[in-house]
């Protein structure tokens, strides 16, 4: 093969090319050229910033090396495409193309050509050191091995000084070097090579052998003496300049007695500031021993104070055994009266039931009422009675309400107003829970709702200006888990389907749970269902339930103040809104804008007019939701596609199962005479009740047990004696029917939309425990096709499959691995997938805290972040700028407990204020950057309030907090003195202040600033001239408004601080200097007249005297 061929150098370099160690000799070689070039050639190509191109470049290994000695970008050519296919793959930073060295094209010219250890390969290589003087602006740098006593296969050309040229056309040499390999060790070419260093100059052709052995002649001895008269004008020039150095020398003598005679007084300074030291220390020791008398005094008073402490204690433990008596006396009228307590329980159990079994009857009859044949039969009634029979005002009515229809306005037939007799049975059955019930069930009942929330909780008189009770207890909890508010589609306790679990899970979380019931009630209230989780019932006189709300009276204003009310009362400040039905998208809205809480809709069904079912409001709506919403979590691909038309944000969830639930049918024991085949869940128009019956008919000698509610094809199901209806089941009950079945089933229609949309959850209710599953071919199903379940919508086959499995021919996964694959898709882990999907929907924000020492200062703001902070989505960076009083071992400790959330960086030296936070706010990965001062503590809802006035206004660059203490208009007056105080009083100004703006603001201090991320990326971070931590904040408002954003305080946004820590260990001198250095460099850079900030209206510097400064319990 040619040597010189593509072929050959392909071959080579993707086979053998490293196992003879070509890619360390490239290096070497690379390595050798920089070490012999001269240096004022490397400072010319640095310092014009020479395009340079290393022609024959391998792999590419010697490019990262030319471009670190030269420090301008250099790339890589070479005619092996497979040598430069890798060299990007592995330095994808430079820049290689192919190219052929026999035909260069002279458009792609560099100011530099380098060409190491490539031209002994040609057998005419000046022809190609010919084609590179053609593609080179300035110089050419070659380099090959030179009188080579190695025997090398791939050397087709030897050179020596006999065959190298002085000129190669308009290139002369101008430099020469050669050097030994073998006096390296490690060397990867034992023997001479030679560095030749062309430049742009001439053209005739000399060879250096003229130059080696004098036959040059006349032209060399005047070439020679022209360099000599060069020297002598050189000399000349040199010795100048050494006499003008002496001069400046002498000078600099001068200046370095000036420097001494300073340097001496400066020491005299020091004498006596040493000595006024040592006054100081002489007084420090004075009050030391001053304060020790005082300590003796406070041990004598803490004596006292014990004995006093021993006597109270001995009195707590009579009231101690009082209190047993009383407990036993409790006890004892217990056993005398356990008949009535037993008779209570059975009042209660009557009473859930009769509740249950309204529920179930109200459902059902809403569900009658918004079927389409219902509501023509309501029109037909409502044309009888209210246009044939009623008089002339009714008439007029009917005509009234036929227009507003047709022009689809509205949609009244179906309306509760007397013509309707479903809604007059709802109506009735809502009268039912208004009759009294014994009060001591009232009692057992209200004893199971948790301690904070009161079941008889009304919304509608709820105070955000007072502090009530509940709201009160809501505040002392530790708040770090957002909480998760789901308007949903069906009430809680109707069927345990995704809402409800999801809804716990969150709750089991740590997360408090708002389930608003999709039905309304004659009264408010809140049941405790589990730990953290809580089902709001809200009632409207207008509205029966959410499916009606676009033709309710004034229903987006009912709606604002209930969930105020909810909100005030509970203290709800950090929250996400998990939207399951399309007519809440408005009060969402509402919440999103003035509290600030973000909107994932769970969409798991569709609305938007696809499937043909909705009317032209519930359409809209669910076109409005996909569009507002924050984040859309589908559970289908189906549903995804559609949501993808208008939703930013799009997730995929799909449905699940409860494994530990359903496995028990897998351990569960069953005897039974014939096979059963089982479904569950409702059978409605979607349902295939063909393939059902087929088999019915088909194997008579096996039952088919259908549970749950069924609203069409009952009459055909009926006809079949081995066909059993069981009914609707409890969820808790579901386990010990599955245990009975030998198939399970999943018919439904897949020619109807929905279906196509549904992701079955009973598909993996069924793996959990390990049942055989034939379905039709549901599309979401299609994955597990053969492996977890049979699929056909041919009636025959269907059956083939059940026959199959219940004769264990099938050849589906092993139960084992059924239940495996079960738990890999429980609803924890899809809970996990959901809560991401939450988290992503809230701009991140990256909270920097910078430390300097005041360890217990750092203590109280750290903890108060994530204690307070129920943000959902944000991260913790804290600095340590070399601390010595222990918060550097404070925050190791800190690290070793891995919260996801928390990053410590300890610095190596003290970067000061601005370059401390820049080294942060370099690894920061939020949206948002929050810079916080050591010396604060936050309060409940503080991120989410902030956060949200830079949604609400994308122009508001910077947005800091109201505060007690700062030297601004963020100051306000304050009543507080300790932490419980603090946080009573910062929850009451906030909400009495929620969405106000303070916006006469010309700069904001940087104890608590939120600033957006972008700001920073266009126009840098802190400028790090200023010291110690002044004027930062002054010089970044000038950036932030200078690119066009607007600088405000949130009134409600409250953040305590101490204000000045760092600065109070400053002597004052000092930081006057500092102060004012700093100034003189923001008025420069600026040109502006630097002006001292002002209070608000009102505050002064000394209206919090006697409130709370450092965080006391």
């Amino acid at each position: 093969m040619n040597i010189n061929s593509k072929e050959y150098w392909d071959e080579r370099f993707d086979t053998n090319w490293l196992d003879y160690a070509g890619d360390k000799q490239t290096l070497f070689f690379a390595e050798l050229l920089c070490g012999m070039l001269p240096q004022s050639l490397v400072n010319e190509i640095r310092e014009k910033e020479y395009s340079v191109c290393d022609m024959g470049c391998a792999l590419g290994e010697a490019v990262p090396v030319f471009c670190r000695k030269f420090a301008v970008d250099v790339d890589g050519m070479d005619f092996s495409e497979e040598a430069v296919k890798k060299a990007a793959e592995t330095y994808p930073e430079h820049k290689f193309w192919v190219g052929d060295l026999t035909k260069l094209n002279a458009e792609k010219t560099y100011d530099v050509i380098i060409c190491s250890n490539v031209l002994e390969h040609f057998v005419n290589p000046w022809k190609i050191a010919k084609n590179l003087s053609e593609v080179s602006n300035k110089y050419m740098i070659l380099m090959f091995p030179y009188k080579e006593t190695l025997k090398i296969d791939e050397h087709m050309y030897h050179f020596s000084e006999q065959v190298i040229p002085m000129k190669i056309n308009d290139f002369s040499l101008v430099y020469v070097n050669t050097i030994d390999g073998k006096a390296f060790k490690n060397s990867y070419y034992p023997d001479q090579q030679v560095l030749l260093v062309y430049k742009k100059k001439c053209e005739n052709m000399v060879l250096l052998s003229d130059v080696t052995e004098g036959s040059v002649g006349a032209q060399k001895r005047k070439d020679d003496e022209e360099w000599l008269s060069r020297l002598d004008i050189l000399k000349e020039e040199l010795n100048a300049s050494n006499a003008a150095l002496r001069e400046q020398i002498a000078g600099k003598d001068k200046d370095i007695e000036i420097l001494n005679a300073a340097i001496h007084e400066k020491d005299l300074v020091l004498q006596e500031e040493k000595q006024k030291y040592e006054n100081e220390k002489a007084q420090l020791e004075a009050e030391k021993v001053q304060l020790e008398d005082e300590k003796l005094q406070l041990e004598a008073e803490i004596e006292t104070e014990k004995a006093q402490f021993i006597t109270r204690i001995c009195d707590l433990e009579k009231e101690v055994e009082e209190h047993k008596n009383v407990i036993k006396q409790t006890e004892d009228f217990k056993a005398q009266n356990s008949g009535n307590l037993n008779e209570i329980d059975r009042l209660n159990n009557i009473i859930l039931q009769k509740d249950n079994t309204i529920l179930q009857a109200r459902s059902l009859c809403l569900n009658i009422n918004s079927k389409t044949s219902y509501k023509l039969l309501c029109a037909f009634a409502r044309f009888v009675k209210q246009f044939l029979c009623g008089s002339l005002a009714e008439k007029k009515k009917f005509l009234g309400i036929c227009k507003r229809c047709i022009t689809r306005e509205s949609s009244e037939f179906s309306k509760n107003d007397g013509y309707n007799m479903v809604l007059n049975i709802v109506n009735v059955l809502d009268s039912v829970n208004e009759i009294a019930i014994p009060s001591q069930a009232v009692e057992k009942i209200q004893d199971n709702q948790n301690s904070i929330l009161s079941t008889g909780a009304t919304f509608n008189q709820i105070n955000p200006n007072q502090i009530n009770s509940i709201t009160e207890k809501c505040l002392e909890q530790t708040y770090n888990k957002s909480d998760i508010i789901i308007f949903s589609v069906i009430n809680y306790e109707f069927r345990y389907q995704r809402p409800q679990h999801f809804a716990a899970r969150f709750a089991e979380n740590g997360h408090r749970v708002f389930y608003i019931n999709a039905n309304f009630v004659s009264k408010d209230s809140i049941k405790s269902v589990s730990n953290n989780l809580y089902a709001v019932d809200f009632h409207n006189e207008n509205c029966n339930a959410i499916y009606y709300a676009p033709d309710c009276v004034d229903f987006d204003q009912w709606f604002r103040e209930k969930m105020d009310n909810l909100v005030n009362l509970y203290a709800i400040s950090d929250a996400v809104i998990v939207l399951d039905y399309p007519n809440w998208v408005n009060g969402a809205e509402y919440l999103r804008k003035t509290y600030g809480f973000k909107i994932t809709v769970d969409y798991m069904d569709d609305f938007t007019g696809f499937l043909g079912t909705t009317t032209n409001a519930l359409k809209d709506n669910c076109i409005h939701m996909l569009k507002t919403s924050d984040m859309v979590v589908a559970s289908s691909n189906f549903l995804r596609d559609i949501a993808t038309k208008y939703a930013k944000k799009i997730n995929t969830v799909r449905n699940g199962t409860e494994v530990d639930h359903f496995y028990k049918a897998f351990e569960m024991e069953n005897h039974k005479q014939r096979p059963v085949i089982g479904y569950y869940g409702a059978v409605s128009h979607w349902f295939a009740w063909e393939k059902v019956c087929y088999i019915a008919q088909n194997m008579p000698e096996a039952d088919i047990v259908i549970i749950g509610e069924v609203t069409e094809h009952r009459d055909k199901l009926e006809k079949y004696k081995n066909i059993k209806l069981l009914g609707e089941m409890k969820y808790e009950d579901l386990p010990k029917h599955l245990a009975y079945f030998d198939v399970c089933l999943i018919p439904f229609d897949t020619s109807t939309d929905l279906i196509k949309a549904t992701n079955p959850v009973k598909f993996y209710e069924y793996l959990s425990a390990g049942k055989r599953i034939v379905a039709t071919e549901i599309p979401e199903l299609e994955p597990f096709r053969d492996e977890y379940v049979y699929m056909s919508n041919d009636d025959q086959k269907f059956l083939e499959y059940v026959k199959m499995c219940l004769s264990h021919e099938d050849n589906l996964k092993s139960k084992e691995e059924c239940i495996a694959f079960a738990r890999e898709n429980d609803w924890q882990k899809r809970y996990e997938k959901f809560a991401e999907a939450c988290q992503e929907a809230v701009p991140k924000v990256s909270i920097v805290v910078l430390t300097y020492n005041n360890l217990e200062l750092n203590k109280y703001c750290i903890d108060s972040i994530l204690n307070k902070t129920a943000y959902p989505n944000y991260e913790l960076l804290i600095l340590d700028n070399c601390s010595t009083d222990g918060t550097v071992e404070y925050l190791k400790e800190l690290d070793k407990k891995q919260d996801p959330r928390v990053k410590i960086i300890i610095n190596e030296k003290n970067s000061g204020f601005a370059g401390g936070n820049n080294i942060a706010i370099d690894q920061a990965t939020g949206d948002f950057i929050m810079l916080l001062n050591n010396d604060t503590v936050v309060t409940r809802g503080w991120l989410t309030n902030v956060v949200k006035h830079m949604s609400n206004d994308p122009k508001c660059g910077m947005c800091g907090s109201v505060t007690n203490s700062i030297g601004n208009e963020a100051m306000i007056g304050v009543n507080y003195k300790n932490i419980r105080e603090l946080d009573s009083f910062a929850y009451q100004y906030t909400r009495m202040h929620n969405n106000e703006l303070y916006t006469e603001v010309d700069r904001l201090a940087m104890f608590c600033t939120l600033i957006r991320k972008e700001i920073m990326n266009q126009h840098g971070k802190l400028d790090e001239n200023y010291r110690v931590g002044m004027f930062e904040d002054d010089d970044y408002a000038q950036v932030v408004e200078k690119a066009g954003y607007k600088l405000l305080i949130a009134e409600d946004v409250f953040v305590h601080h101490v204000n000045n820590a760092s600065f109070k260990k400053l002597q004052s001198e000092e930081y006057k200097k500092i102060f004012e250095k700093n100034k003189e460099y923001f008025e420069k850079k600026w040109s502006v007249k630097w002006k001292m900030p002002k209070y608000r209206n009102g505050v002064t510097a000394v209206v919090n005297d006697g409130m709370m400064k450092m965080p006391v319990k």
